[in-house]
This record gives structure tokens, C-alpha cells and sequence, in this order.
């Protein structure tokens, strides 16, 4: 591994306060980031006094009501205002302009509206919760069927996608004729070549519950040669290259394994490696490697994903993850008040690639309470993001039930709410989990690779779908089909 240059004296350094300061979780730092007002590293800065205002500064913006009335509000209320506003937008209902005339009333009760419609409930049981269960309920109910039916139907019918294949396998090197699941595999087109690169994990045969992640390339999606291991006590990992991300070279993200003398490292932790360029990927050289300290589970960290990333001084020639601000998501281990352990919710910021004094990570508490009040009482797992149009969107695993894995159901969202995607197979399948999702060619694309792992469970003995699932689609229509792309 090659060793860590000192940072250059202009990089962008992270705030002097970041080591010191206490992961927790924060619904106004939630909205702020997954709606894209602020950038993680500007929110880290501040507190949620500055939260707040900039909360307040938003809705006041697009009401009729006076700030310092705004400024009354509880944070709870702050965020169901924001939100009622995003989704009216987002609706068609109004624009930001049109709602600049509108109360915080008239805008709650358009919003109520729209979920006795969609819904066909009694008005009565809508303005009895607040603007914030409101909203929760047109995520989950029709805001993403209204701005973005053509990618749920993208996602969904896998029979209709231009190719497809379930219970994806490939030989291991050095095992004879053996085939293996490539497991919670990533894929990226190669660019400007019709080749694939892909990574995965499989099961280390001489160790219980550890995994070592490998590289394989293709030509056809189907079929697969794995080149060789790349990782050790590693697992989950996700490929990130190309013109799209402000570095060069290949980025793996990964959940890592190891046994240290120090509690914040032993055990499951998100992780990275950097390798320079393809050829490099291809040979095993790493360049940069980074492991986390666990800040917000004393038990496990990991799945993680690149949510977004930016240069940190742009005039450096350095385009390796050191010179970058990397945006990620996550879960963390949570013992709940019952005792039960579950995977939540949590997003991270990484700067210049250092795991210890250059990572802090938070709860991602809104969309985790969300998604319990939605229904969704198990564990709130791995997750994916990707752009659709001018929009990110994330896919992410949750189950029903705790531990019941055909219960696994993928969920289309905006990082704070999110709807189920009723996702069709040929064998009628039900139960999919660990979803990644690629855009192939520019952000004006519309083309995707996306794969999803199929429990057995949820096969219901058609176990011919059970494995790993590939499937390449087209969307029609752009992200918001009532507006121009």
C-alpha cells in the first residue's frame, strides 16, 4: 500500500471541532442533507440552532406566513413543513412560487387532500396526525408513483428489462471447477469499452462467518471470470468509477472484519480502497486504504455506499480519494428497548480518506422512523444510490419482519422517505435484498445495470431464482414526468 502523502497546505481541512464532536441523531441535519440544501461537510460546521434556521429560512421562503412565526415552530413541525412543501413541488400540486401565497395551513391541508385521494381513507384520520406523519404517508403512498412511475416500472418488471439472469455464478480461481454466487455483486461498464468489471464476496472456507471480496470481469452480464481476491475479511463491497466522481482510478467501498485489541476497530466497520486505475483493480494493487472507527454502534457499522463526493482543493492534481470529500451511507448495529438488534439507517462523511480523524457518522434518524412507523420492523439494511434525470435516488433492503428473510423487500426513496417497489419476477419471487443499481453512460442516461440478491425463503421452492440477480433495463419518461428533463 502506497503511504500517505502529508495533505497539501490548501486542501480544505475538516473543522477543527469534528473530532470532539457527539454522533447523534438530528431530523433537521437529515433534511438538510438527503434534500440536498447543505453539503454534509457545511453541516458538520454547524448545530442545530444553524439547522434550524436554515429549516425556518426554507419554509418562510415559500409561505405567507411571517418568519417569526415560523420561528415558533418545534423542529418536528419545521421538518413536516419542509417536507409538505418538497412534495407539493414535487406533486405538481404547486410550484415553489405559487406556494409563496399559500399559509402553512393551505399548505398542509393541500397536502391531506392528496392523501385522502390517493389513498381513499376518511379525511378525518389525516388532519388528526401532524405535517410530518402527513408526509410520511405520501412517500409512502403516491408522491413517487406521480413524479417517477416510469423507474419504478424500470426497477419492478424484470421480465420486461433487455436482460436478465438469476442465480448468477462464476468459477473461483484456484478451486478447481467450483462454482460460487457472485453475492451482493456491484457492476460498472467499463468506460468506453463493452466490457463489465464487477466485485463480490464469498464465504472464507476456513473461517466461519467471514467473507473475502473478489473482481470479475464480463462481456455479457451472464457470464463471468473471476480474476482473483482483492480483499481479505471483507464483504459488501461497491464499485465506483469514471468521469462521473471527481477521482481517478477505482474506488471500493466495503464492510471490513477484523480482529484488533482496539474495540472502535475489531468487528464489522465501513471501510474503502483505492486502486489507481483498472489494470491496477485487476492485479490486486491497492493505493489507498482506509478503515473506520465505530462511532455510533458499539457492535457493527457497515454496507456502505457512496451517497456523493467532491474535490477538496481544486488546485491540486491529486484526483485520488485523499484530494476528495466522500458522502457515505451506511447502517449501524441497534439494541432496541425490547432487546432486539437491528440494522438502521446512517450516513457518514470521509475526508482525505483518513478513517480516524477524517470520519464522523450519524444516525440517520428520520427515514429510520419512517420506515417503523411504515411497517418495517426488521432490519433496515444495505442500500444504493444512483441518479435518475436531475434527481438521486435511493434503493434500500428492509424487512417486515425481524429475521424473517422472506421478508426482505426493496424500497425506492430520497434518503428520507421511501416506497415499496413491487418488484415481479418470471417465478414470482417476493423477497429481494442488497440492491445496487449502476447508470450506464452519462447523467443523461437511462439505461441502468441493477442486481438484488433472492433468499431462497422467498422463492417459495422455485429455487431456480434463488442466488444473485443481474438485469439491464431502459426507463422511459424522465424523473419528473410532469416537468421537462
Amino acid at each position: 500500500v502506497t503511504p500517505r502523502p502529508a495533505p497539501h497546505p490548501s486542501h480544505r481541512t475538516r473543522p477543527p471541532d469534528l473530532a470532539g464532536m457527539t454522533p447523534g441523531g438530528s431530523i433537521a441535519r437529515d433534511i438538510l442533507f438527503f434534500l440536498q440544501f447543505l453539503s454534509l461537510d457545511q453541516l458538520v460546521q454547524q448545530g442545530e440552532q444553524e439547522w434550524r434556521g436554515a429549516l425556518v429560512s426554507r419554509i418562510a421562503g415559500a409561505c405567507s406566513d411571517d418568519a417569526k412565526y415560523v420561528q415558533t415552530l418545534n423542529t418536528a413541525d419545521l421538518a413536516g413543513a419542509v417536507l409538505a412543501q418538497s412534495i407539493l413541488v414535487r406533486g405538481g400540486i404547486a410550484t415553489r412560487a405559487e406556494l409563496q401565497d399559500w399559509s402553512l395551513d393551505t399548505q398542509r391541508n393541500a397536502l391531506i387532500t392528496q392523501n385522502q385521494h390517493h389513498t381513499g381513507l376518511p379525511t378525518k384520520i389525516f388532519q388528526m396526525d401532524s405535517t410530518l406523519n402527513n408526509s410520511m404517508r405520501a412517500y409512502s403512498t403516491w408522491i413517487y408513483q406521480v413524479e417517477s412511475l416510469q423507474l419504478i416500472k424500470g426497477l419492478s418488471d424484470i421480465a420486461a428489462a433487455n436482460l436478465f439472469s438469476f442465480s448468477t455464478m462464476a468459477i473461483l480461481p484456484d478451486h478447481g471447477s467450483k462454482k460460487v454466487g457472485l453475492d451482493c455483486i456491484s457492476i460498472i461498464e467499463t468506460y468506453g469499452t463493452d466490457k463489465f468489471l464487477g466485485v463480490f464476496h464469498s464465504a472464507d472456507e476456513s473461517q466461519k462467518d467471514i467473507f473475502n471480496v473478489f473482481v470479475a470481469t464480463s462481456t455479457n452480464l451472464k457470464d463471468w471470470k473471476v480474476e482473483r481476491m482483492i480483499l481479505k475479511r471483507a464483504s459488501m463491497a461497491k464499485i465506483y468509477s469514471g468521469p462521473k466522481f471527481p477521482f481517478d482510478g477505482v474506488l471500493i467501498l466495503y464492510e471490513t472484519n477484523v480482529e484488533s485489541s482496539e474495540p472502535s476497530i475489531s468487528g464489522p466497520a465501513v471501510a474503502g480502497a483505492w486502486f489507481a486505475s483498472e489494470q491496477d483493480l485487476l492485479q490486486g494493487n491497492i493505493g489507498y486504504q482506509f478503515a473506520s472507527h465505530r462511532s455510533i454502534s458499539e457492535f457493527a457499522e457497515g454496507t456502505p455506499n457512496l451517497i456523493s463526493s467532491s474535490i477538496l482543493d481544486e488546485n491540486s492534481s491529486d484526483r485520488s480519494p485523499l484530494n476528495c470529500v466522500l458522502n457515505i451511507g451506511m447502517h449501524y448495529l441497534h439494541r432496541r428497548s425490547s432487546g432486539e438488534m437491528v440494522d438502521q439507517q446512517g450516513y457518514a462523511l470521509l475526508t482525505g480518506f483518513d478513517g480516524k480523524n477524517g470520519w464522523l457518522a450519524f444516525p440517520a434518524t428520520l427515514s429510520n422512523e419512517f420506515l417503523l412507523k411504515q411497517g418495517y420492523l426488521g432490519k433496515i439494511g444495505a442500500r444504493s444510490t444512483f441518479r435518475f434525470g436531475s434527481r438521486t435516488f435511493f434503493i434500500v433492503e428492509a424487512q417486515k419482519e425481524l429475521d424473517n428473510w422472506a421478508s426482505w423487500t426493496l424500497l425506492l426513496g430520497d434518503g428520507i422517505g421511501f416506497t415499496e417497489i413491487p418488484m415481479h419476477s418470471p417465478q414470482l419471487s417476493t423477497s429481494f435484498a442488497n440492491p445496487w443499481i449502476s447508470q450506464l453512460g452519462n447523467y443523461t442516461s437511462t439505461s441502468y445495470i441493477a442486481s438484488a440478491f433472492v433468499p431462497s425463503e422467498g422463492t417459495w421452492g422455485k429455487r431456480e431464482e434463488a442466488g444473485e440477480l443481474l438485469y439491464k433495463f431502459q426507463i422511459g419518461g424522465c424523473a419528473n414526468e410532469r416537468k421537462t428533463c
